[in-house]
């Protein structure tokens, strides 16, 4: 079970933002909710967001508007090595407490696949007690479907995405911001928790 992926509007009602560091860039956010059953059983809801990136003037001259349906989906990988300089381990919800496996940090992001065909490749962490722990501490009440598949929070994947496309068009004022996460790169790229990231 999933939605479409659709445009999505900023706080100010636009379409299109402006990067802040460099205005002749901007982007787009694009989200899908994904719900799914666990191997318990429980259902888990997770939002997925993901930034069309692109010179301003084309973005606006696009013709995407909020609500815009896009064809795909938008997947989730995972890995035990960063994804690029601004990959950030994944955090299990609002506990604060980076998902690992034996030790190691998993990292999560998510891409945007036109093809509809990638399926998600998830990494199952095994520090379920530190996490538990880390929401106990929390004072958050979960249900066991959060803790045994948790997630970053929206905010959160909202925050680093955005930060991402700042901190790239920052170091590269004079020349085209390469968009690393197109469709046709990831589908090339991949054999194929949760972040547009936004």
């Amino acid at each position: 079970m999933s939605n479409k992926v659709t445009v999505q509007k900023n706080k100010d009602g636009q379409v299109v933002n402006v990067n802040t560091n460099n205005p002749e860039f901007g982007y787009v956010r694009v989200g899908q909710t994904i719900a799914k059953f666990n191997s318990d059983g429980w259902l888990n809801t997770e939002n997925r967001y993901f930034l069309l990136k692109g010179r301003l003037n084309e973005l606006q001259n696009s013709g995407l508007a909020a609500g815009f349906e896009m064809p795909g989906q938008l997947v989730r990988q995972e890995s035990l090595e960063p994804f690029n300089d601004y990959s950030q381990p994944k955090i299990a919800g609002e506990s604060g407490v980076i998902c690992k496996i034996e030790g190691q940090p998993i990292y999560s992001r998510i891409v945007y696949d036109r093809s509809g065909t990638m399926q998600d490749t998830l990494i199952a962490h095994d520090n379920k007690e530190e996490i538990m722990m880390g929401i106990a501490n929390t004072g958050v009440s979960v249900n066991p479907g959060n803790i045994s598949d948790a997630f970053e929070t929206e905010e959160e994947v909202s925050n680093e995405i955005e930060e991402e496309v700042e901190s790239k068009a920052d170091n590269s004022l004079n020349e085209e911001v390469e968009v690393e996460e197109t469709i046709d790169e990831t589908v090339d790229e991949l054999d194929l928790e949760t972040d547009f990231e936004l």
